[in-house]
């Protein structure tokens, strides 16, 4: 299991050293060129060019000696808690060891490059000041995407004090770290998450049907339904009281997440429909856990990647997130057979089954439609689709030519069996929720729903 910390840190001495020449050395050496072709004019070429190199031997000894050696510089890299699409700021701690016989290193020229892995977006991630005994340096990043990155190496040069020679210098520091799903919500997604559990709620608190359990009695108000009046409490207080209930807690949720190749399509916004059926996963299951249910996870292609059972609580959301993080889409076909082989056999009770897949892709499997009767008749059933844009946007396109018409034709062919399909699960009592990017909005309601209908 990944670590879990807030920050961690790598400390690892320099390896390698090389020595590079500067931009000022080619400058000298042109300058030098030129004073020499004018003493060559001159008829003094020869004893110019002895003075000339003698002093740049000179120069170029001293600078030499002045640079640090691999041992003396070490470095090392902090890296916070890295969430997606949150900053984040990587910290770098560079010493060089001090040496009264070195010229002071004040006078150095430093560079840092830190290799941060591309899935990071880093901002700055190549730093250039002037060199000290030891220094703190920073730069940020932006994880674009969950999962396990891998920083490399840090590279520093440090030149002399007459800015001849680099120094380079290359310290081991790969290291992979963990990019988790940022499960803060948006203000608009938290709204919308607000506005739906509203709207079931209010539904299910005016007709107060379904599994429930008492919860205490108050006083009747205004738009109460008649039927929770207490008699006898009214009796008793000699006033209108009504019982309250509450859904029933401790019921099951089954969360079956497609990883098959069309989940690696890019939906929108940068993110994968894989990347947003986990988002509805873990806002369902928060919500779940708060009302004390019990969350079930199946991750599948054409084998099963992940399989959890009675998660509950903060534990159980620890859980999910940590073994979810890193979850991948393969380029292989999905088998929900397989899923339904698993459900069938390791969740006889009763569950709502939240199927976050493709549509498109389901229909083509036969075996599907055969395995949801049997699943049907003990769980009930949902499947949470995303909307195919790329089919949408091709029956908006005018047909200009023959391909074009039979771009159109085709993609029109394949909707029609996409709503079919849709049709034949409506038809069997099993609902079907499409978006195009919020699917957690819908799977959040379709939740609410099984809390409250009478089985």
């Amino acid at each position: 299991m990944p670590s879990t910390n807030f920050y961690t840190a790598w400390r690892c001495r320099a390896k390698t050293l090389t020595i590079l020449p500067t931009r000022n050395l080619a400058y000298i050496v042109a300058l030098l060129a030129i004073l020499c072709i004018v003493a060559g004019y001159l008829g003094m070429l020869i004893y110019f060019v002895i003075v000339v190199l003698g002093v740049l031997a000179i120069m170029s000894a001293i600078e030499i000696a002045s640079l640090p050696r691999a041992s003396d510089v070490d470095a090392s890299r902090s890296v916070p808690r890295l969430e997606e699409s949150e900053l984040a700021e990587v910290k770098l701690h560079v010493q060089i060891k001090d040496d009264a016989a070195r010229l002071s290193k004040r006078a150095h020229r430093l560079m840092i490059q830190d290799d941060a892995p591309p899935q990071l977006c880093a901002a700055r991630n190549s730093i250039a000041t002037n060199a000290e005994q030891s220094g703190r340096y920073s730069y940020q990043v932006s994880p674009k995407s969950r999962g396990n990155v891998e920083f490399g190496d840090i590279h520093l040069r440090v030149t002399g004090p007459l800015h001849l020679f680099w120094a380079q210098f290359k310290i081991p520091a790969k290291t992979p770290v963990s990019v988790w799903p940022n499960t803060r919500l948006t203000t608009d997604k938290h709204a919308a998450l607000q506005k739906a559990l509203r709207l079931e709620g209010a539904r299910i608190r005016h007709f107060g049907i379904g599994l429930a359990e008492f919860a205490h009695i108050r006083e009747y108000a205004q738009g109460d339904d008649p039927r929770q009046v207490n008699w006898f409490a009214t009796a008793r207080r000699q006033t209108l009281m009504r019982n309250v209930y509450e859904p029933e807690r401790g019921q099951n949720v089954i969360l079956a997440i497609d990883c098959g190749r069309s989940m690696a399509v890019m939906q929108n916004a940068g993110k994968t429909r894989l990347d947003l059926a986990l988002e509805a996963a873990l806002l369902t299951a928060q919500v779940a856990f708060a009302n004390g249910d019990e969350i079930n996870v199946i991750a599948y292609s054409n084998e099963v990647h992940l399989h959890l059972s009675h998660l509950r609580g903060k534990s159980g959301m620890r859980q999910l997130i940590e073994s979810t993080y890193d979850l991948t889409a393969h380029i292989v076909y999905s088998d929900p057979h397989i899923m339904a082989d698993l459900v069938y056999a390791h969740h006889k009770r009763h569950a709502l089954l939240i199927l976050l897949t493709d549509l498109t892709d389901l229909s083509t499997n036969d075996l599907f439609e055969q395995n949801i009767r049997v699943l049907e008749k003990h769980h009930t059933c949902l499947v949470a689709s995303f909307t195919d844009e790329a089919l949408e946007e091709a029956i908006t396109k005018e047909a200009g030519s023959f391909a074009a018409a039979t771009k159109v034709a085709i993609a029109a062919g394949l909707l029609n069996d996409r709503k079919s399909y849709r049709d034949r699960l409506f038809s069997r009592h099993i609902e079907v929720v499409e978006a195009r990017q919020e699917l957690y909005t819908e799977a959040l309601k379709a939740y609410v729903r099984y809390k409250n209908a009478a089985r």
